[in-house]
């Protein structure tokens, strides 16, 4: 479903983070075919973030937030540098030309983006945006990744152990914002608590098989073990049948 919030669970190697890669075409199947709707955004946080290394955090935030209008946004900066230098004789023509250039590039939704990108960097503690990227710490940096997949709110989010290296307040304003998200969420997680508090449905990968249960994690647990149930039963019948 378009915003179901699915939670991929397996044992360790069982194959979900090869699951996603695929699904976000970072690798390819062996076999059969991935089937998507026309048009679909789709964007992967995963556990080992890769932004340009000698960029600045905000110039990563700002690159992906931006990146329908990143020429706006390039000639509005550049209009800023020229303002906070220009002599007095040439600031009411650059002043009006960057009023023009805002104007554009609020009918474009920068500046909604703008705030989108603030607000979603404090909640999240993403580090100053004049650090560079590459002098984070790996937490750090998963906060900034985690960070642009909120802000790009593509039709499609997945995300890759997403509660690591967050505290507790953080993960809690993570659950609200992801319970509220307009598109799908896959989440690959060992945190069952956000699991049971974000998921909508468990889709569990076991023995090369893709099982899916509607609910939280407490009635996946309950559908699987009745599954496992009936399967006793059928194995039993058969069993049986052999031996007659």
């Amino acid at each position: 479903m378009e915003r179901d919030k699915v939670g991929l669970v397996g044992r360790n190697g069982a194959g979900k983070s090869t699951l996603v890669r695929i699904l976000a075409d970072q690798e390819t199947a062996d076999d059969g075919e991935i089937q998507r709707k026309k048009g679909l955004s789709l964007h992967l946080v995963s556990q080992a973030p890769q932004f340009a290394p000698a960029a600045s955090v905000g110039e990563v935030l700002r690159a992906q937030a931006f990146a329908e209008n990143a020429v706006l946004a390039k000639q509005l900066k550049t209009l800023e540098d020229q303002l906070a230098v220009a002599p007095e004789s040439e600031q009411l023509a650059l002043a009006e030309r960057h009023a023009e250039l805002s104007a554009e590039f609020e009918r474009a939704g920068g500046h909604h983006l703008t705030h989108q990108v603030h607000q979603v960097a404090d909640a999240l503690g993403v580090p100053p945006e004049d650090r560079i990227y590459g002098s984070l710490s790996l937490g750090e940096q998963r906060r900034v990744a985690l960070a642009v997949g909120l802000i790009l709110q593509p039709d499609l989010l997945i995300l890759d152990e997403p509660t690591n290296h967050l505290d507790m307040a953080t993960v809690e304003w993570l659950e609200g914002r992801l319970k509220a998200y307009r598109g799908a969420l896959l989440l690959i997680t060992h945190d069952r608590y956000f699991l049971e508090n974000v998921a909508t449905r468990i889709a569990e990968i076991e023995r090369g098989n893709l099982w899916s249960y509607e609910g939280n994690y407490t009635e996946y647990i309950v559908k699987k073990a009745l599954r496992e149930v009936e399967e006793q039963k059928a194995e039993r019948r058969r069993t049986r049948a052999i031996a007659t």
